[in-house]
């Protein structure tokens, strides 16, 4: 299951299952690879989810920077991911994720 809580909404901690998630957060999985292309909502600076891939967990942080100067920036365990996506592996460990989005 994967949890989104956003941070500049009084709304309660959204859960989202199923597709739900490729469509509001932009997260999609394809084979071993979860692509992150998200759109965030005009009321949010940033939101962090949490995508489990059966026994490993990557704590997912989205946020906006107006001075960034890429559109798309996606960093796993503090290494810059070259398409916007990562390689889902299972090695039962926790995996930071961080992703800036320009504007």
């Amino acid at each position: 299951m994967l949890q989104c809580v956003p941070s500049a909404s009084r709304a309660r901690h959204p859960q989202f299952s199923g597709r739900d998630h490729e469509s509001i957060l932009g997260l999609q999985r394809e084979a071993d690879l979860l692509r992150i292309c998200p759109c965030i909502p005009p009321g949010w600076s940033s939101f962090t989810a949490v995508y489990r891939h059966l026994e490993t967990f990557y704590d997912v942080e989205v946020s906006r920077d107006v001075t960034a100067t890429s559109p798309l920036r996606v960093l796993l365990d503090g290494t810059e991911q070259r398409d916007g996506s990562i390689i889902l592996r299972n090695d039962a460990a926790r995996h930071p994720v961080t992703v800036i989005l320009s504007g």
